[in-house]
């Protein structure tokens, strides 16, 4: 993953959201469209673009795909620059 495209997935602020809600752990597709009040074709959108630039992995289980962030170091990246947004 480079840095350019890092960025870019978690520039729009939905897919930054995402990542945070994942930093704390598992969660289906119908998790994060409740948390986010979002279309589950948005909340799809959203979690391509974070798969596609290797920062969310998916697996089947629990009855759906599940998704977890990619990297542990990840979550600590996202809080500091959801941090010093705000």
């Amino acid at each position: 993953m480079n840095e350019a495209t890092l960025l870019r997935a978690l520039a729009h602020p939905d897919r930054l959201k995402v990542m945070r809600l994942l930093a704390e752990g598992e969660l289906q597709v119908h998790d994060l469209v409740d948390a986010l009040g979002r279309e589950q074709s948005a909340v799809s959108h959203h979690l391509k673009v974070l798969r596609e630039a290797g920062l969310v992995e998916s697996n089947y289980g629990g009855g759906g795909v599940v998704y977890r962030t990619a990297h542990p170091r990840l979550n600590r990246f996202v809080d500091e620059i959801a941090e010093v947004a705000s």
